[in-house]
């Protein structure tokens, strides 16, 4: 090579960096009643075994084993987010979030003008946010869920995610500055937005981003079911089939609600219209407002395999009671029995 033997008489270090935009998650959906809530628990593989993450060790997830906690292998480690039926007690408030990543690297200059890539010397990403805190939390932990903003946008159809864990020291009841540095995530020239989800002991804490988190759980869900649906209509057909559910997700309440403000079971009826969504939900006009949203809530969320009428999807309406306090429905079972 013609420079191979030249002398190297000076070394210039480039930084180049860009910045990851906060999640906006109001774009173009018209879900009508907000989508169901989505306590997230997150998932990973330990030995073949999918088990839930439960801490974090500096940036490395920890699953638990045999009663001890086992860290993944960060190098081939998958992670799959799931619907969690609650979270954790009490709540925290987000705010002034800034997310960014940068790497330095070095250009190697020569006598003669030439030069050549020195490689990546270091890379980094951050995250900084005030918590508001209305509860003391020890052993937490962070995720970070980055995401292609255009598949929020409707131009793409890549639901992927990459995740970042980092252990937090413990929040206080209060105001909580945290300041974390992660391993590098380039992400090329993609337009990136990120949400932050905080953990302890594997549950979710609510916090105020999880009205836009719901929303991007929701979109992935559509997009699974519409992959669904399609292989479904081709499998059968030219079949007569029942409709049948496969999302039914259940009410979050809020925290701190007793037990016994529920009524034990409540009657609901809906139309599952050809795409196998919830339509024309009816619910007894007697509950209290706020059981009455959150029912609403998480109804109108489920999916179902719609009814096919010799291949052809129908509209079928449902009508089935809502289990709310299944031991006090047990006990009366139980007595009408005796």
């Amino acid at each position: 090579m013609k420079y191979a033997t030249l002398r190297v008489w000076a070394f210039v270090a480039f930084a180049g960096s860009f910045c990851v935009a906060q999640a906006q998650m109001n774009v173009r959906w018209n879900f009508g009643t907000p989508p169901p809530l989505h306590p997230t628990i997150i998932q990973g593989k330990y030995k073949g075994k999918t088990l839930p993450i439960l801490a974090v060790s500096g940036e490395g997830p920890e699953v638990e084993v045999d009663g001890k906690l086992k860290r993944l292998r960060l190098y081939d480690a998958h992670y799959t987010p799931t619907r969690g039926a609650t979270y954790a007690p009490g709540s925290i408030v987000l705010r002034n979030m800034k997310g960014n990543s940068s790497k330095t690297k070095l250009r190697l200059m020569f006598a003669e003008g030439g030069e050549v890539d020195g490689g990546t010397i270091s890379a980094r990403s951050d995250f900084s946010a005030t918590v508001d805190s209305t509860e003391d939390y020890k052993d937490c932990f962070v995720a970070l869920i980055f995401f292609d903003a255009d598949y929020l946008d409707g131009k793409t159809d890549n639901p992927s995610a990459t995740v970042q864990f980092k252990s937090l020291k413990p929040l206080h009841k209060g105001e909580n500055k945290i300041e974390l540095t992660f391993g590098y995530l380039d992400f090329g020239k993609r337009r990136t937005g990120f949400f932050p989800l905080f953990f302890t002991k594997g549950l979710e804490i609510r916090s105020n981003e999880c009205e836009k988190i719901a929303k991007f759980f929701r979109h992935r869900e559509d997009s699974l079911h519409q992959l669904l649906l399609s292989g479904y209509l081709k499998k059968h057909g030219s079949e007569t089939k029942p409709c049948t559910p496969y999302l039914q997700i259940p009410p979050v309440f809020p925290d701190g609600m007793r037990e016994d403000a529920l009524p034990a079971r409540v009657n609901v009826s809906f139309m599952v219209n050809e795409e196998g969504r919830v339509e024309s939900l009816q619910l007894p006009t007697k509950l209290p407002a706020n059981i009455y949203r959150l029912l609403t809530r998480a109804v109108n969320g489920w999916l179902f395999m719609p009814r096919l009428k010799d291949g052809r999807p129908e509209r079928t309406m449902v009508s089935l009671p809502l289990i709310l306090r299944p031991d006090e429905v047990a006990q009366t079972a139980t007595h009408a029995a005796n």
